[in-house]
């Protein structure tokens, strides 16, 4: 609820991840120009001798021929470095696709307030909502856009398209737009994990006295998301495609992932306790691996840092150097049956008896 004092721990949350993108971009700001300057460099080239063909230019009209002046500015276009642009907040289903075209189709849509939203309702715009961006984005589904308006034609491709969200929404907005039965018959809301937090008035405290976060808990946290912020995605497999890091189940984390996806058939049969929010449970063993494989990865970071001295010391390739085991997967199921009941209390009925 409003006054909660969200902003707060949002801004702890997103900070590490703006700190190491500003750091990066320095970093690659050298390199970023000396291509963007031979991308100009090329395609000046390119306009000058197709100027000269289309004046009747033999010599002209024969290199163009040849392709290779087109040829360069596309190698020219692909040597330019992607500069780290991760975190996006006000922004529509369609620009979204265009950065994550640009950012090797990742990204973390983070916002204070609902405004992603409503972008992603098409509520802000009066338009008719897409989700198909989303809901591809949530399983890395190959996404094609292909339009055509007013400028030049676009396409987009997304082989493997991955998109975190971190919405931290007033629950009266969420009540508004839950009705939509768009939103309810395409599965957007059941691919996305509720929390809602009663309100804190009673025990709310001036600004002053508010304690704040342990400083050394803040500091871990800063350098484990710089390890994870760090694993380059940048590579690509032997089909051109962006890289992939497979993790693998431990046998012992395999059998609990498998147990709780039986619960969750069962749970979701007619008439079980949890029918109501049955296509919530069918993509609820998805979001089990995706937390399980979360928790791991902060902890591998968390062990480079300590095994290196200084996180900033850590090879983020030994990331991947590990397999996700039951202690994790355990917890991820700890957390999934408390999401159980939250998305039944926004989604169900519950909700719409308090409102």
């Amino acid at each position: 609820p409003s006054g909660s004092r969200k902003s707060a721990v949002f801004k702890v949350v997103t900070k590490p991840i703006e700190k190491w993108q500003r750091h990066r971009r320095k970093e690659m700001m050298g390199d970023y120009r000396t291509a963007l300057s031979a991308l100009k460099s090329a395609q000046k080239v390119l306009d000058r001798t197709t100027k000269q063909a289309e004046e009747g230019d033999p010599d002209a009209q024969a290199e163009l021929a040849t392709g290779d002046l087109q040829q360069a500015v596309t190698d020219a276009e692909q040597a330019v470095p992607v500069l780290p642009d991760l975190l996006v907040q006000d922004a529509t289903a369609e620009a979204l696709e265009v950065r994550a075209s640009q950012h090797y189709e990742r990204l973390f849509s983070a916002d204070a307030e609902g405004g992603a939203l409503k972008n992603a309702t098409g509520q802000r715009w009066k338009s008719p909502p897409s989700f198909t961006y989303y809901l591809k984005a949530y399983s890395g589904d190959y996404h094609r856009v292909d339009r055509v308006g007013a400028g030049p034609r676009q396409m987009i491709e997304l082989h493997q398209p991955a998109l975190s969200l971190l919405w931290m929404c007033q629950p009266s907005l969420i009540d508004e737009l839950r009705q939509y039965e768009s939103m309810r018959n395409e599965g957007l809301w059941n691919r996305m994990m509720f929390v809602v937090l009663p309100s804190n008035k009673k025990n709310l405290k001036p600004s002053s006295e508010v304690p704040d976060l342990d400083p050394a808990v803040v500091e871990r946290w800063r350098q484990i998301i710089w390890v994870l912020c760090s694993a380059q995605h940048d590579g690509t497999d032997e089909t051109g495609l962006t890289k992939q890091h497979i993790l693998d189940l431990t046998d012992e984390a395999h059998a609990v992932a498998q147990n709780y996806e039986r619960s969750c058939i069962a749970r979701m049969q007619e008439g079980a306790e949890l029918e109501e929010i049955d296509e919530f449970l069918m993509k609820a063993h998805g979001m089990l691996l995706r937390n399980a494989s979360t928790l791991q990865l902060v902890e591998r970071a968390d062990q480079l840092i300590t095994k290196a001295g200084d996180y900033l010391k850590v090879n983020p390739d030994d990331l991947w150097d590990c397999e996700i085991d039951e202690q994790w997967m355990v917890s991820a199921v700890e957390i999934m049956k408390g999401m159980e009941p939250q998305f039944l209390y926004v989604m169900g009925d519950h909700w719409k008896k308090e409102s």
